[in-house]
C-alpha cells in the first residue's frame, strides 16, 4: 500500500482540483468536492494502475509485476482507499494543504466511498483479510491522515507487529511508531533510489524479505 502520486496520465486543463478554501470544514470540502466528481464525464475514467505516472508508481508497479500473491493499494486525497484494478476520473488533491488535520479528511473520504470501493477503509481491509502482512509506505503527513483507519484495522490482524510494516521518513511521530521503519538518506545508494522514490524503494526490500522468510 502506498501513496498516490503528483503526476498523472490523462490529466486535463477540466479535470477535477480539489480546492482548498480557508476556513473551509471537511464536511463543506466533501460536499463541493463530491459534487466536482460527479459533474465529470463517467466515460473519462481510467484504471488506477494506468492512473499515476513518475519513479516512484513505476517502482510501484515493478513490485507488483515481480511479487506473487500481492496486491498494489493506494492511499488516495482525492479518491480515498484504491486498488489498483478500480476506475477513477484524473484528477488532483493532496494532504498537504488542509486547513484542519488531514486524518478528518481521510475520514470524510471514508464514509463518502462506503460501497463504491472495493474496500473503502484500511480497517474494512484488515478486517477481510486478517491473515495477511501490510506494507504501508508514505511521507509523513500521508501516514499521519491514515492512522486512525490502520489503528482501528490491527485488532484484526492475527499478529500486528509481525503482520504490519509502515515505512516513512524522520518527520512522522504518532501512534504508529512501534511498527515503523524509518527512511533516511544514508539508504538512498544501497536502495538504487532518489528522495522521491527512497520509501517504496525501501517497500520493495522489505517485501522481498518477506517473501523469502
Amino acid at each position: 500500500m502506498t501513496s498516490c502520486a503528483k503526476g498523472k496520465n490523462h490529466f486535463t486543463s477540466t479535470s477535477p482540483v480539489l480546492e482548498i478554501m480557508p476556513n473551509t470544514t471537511p464536511k463543506l470540502l466533501i460536499e463541493t468536492w463530491l459534487s466536482k466528481l460527479r459533474s465529470y464525464p463517467p466515460e473519462r475514467a481510467v484504471s488506477v494502475i494506468d492512473l499515476y505516472r513518475g519513479a516512484h508508481w513505476s517502482c510501484a508497479k515493478e513490485i507488483l509485476k515481480t511479487t506473487p500473491n500481492l496486491d498494489l493499494w493506494v492511499i488516495s486525497a482525492g479518491m480515498g482507499l484504491l486498488h489498483c484494478s478500480e476506475e477513477v476520473i484524473p484528477y488532483e488533491a493532496t494532504f498537504n494543504k488542509l486547513p484542519f488535520a488531514p486524518s478528518s479528511w481521510w475520514e470524510t473520504l471514508t464514509e463518502a466511498t462506503q460501497g463504491v470501493r472495493r474496500s473503502s477503509s484500511i480497517a474494512q481491509l484488515m478486517q477481510t483479510y486478517p491473515g495477511d502482512n501490510y506494507v504501508i509506505s508514505g511521507s509523513p503527513v500521508y501516514v499521519a491522515a491514515v492512522e486512525r483507519d490502520i489503528t482501528a484495522g490491527m485488532a484484526s490482524l492475527i499478529n500486528p507487529l509481525a503482520q504490519l510494516t509502515v515505512i516513512t521518513s524522520g518527520g512522522y511521530k504518532g501512534m504508529l511508531e512501534p511498527y515503523l521503519v524509518r527512511s533516511h538518506a544514508g539508504m538512498l545508494n544501497s536502495l538504487n533510489a532518489n528522495m522521491v522514490c527512497l520509501n517504496i524503494k525501501l517497500a520493495r526490500s522489505i517485501i522481498q524479505n518477506i517473501g523469502c522468510s
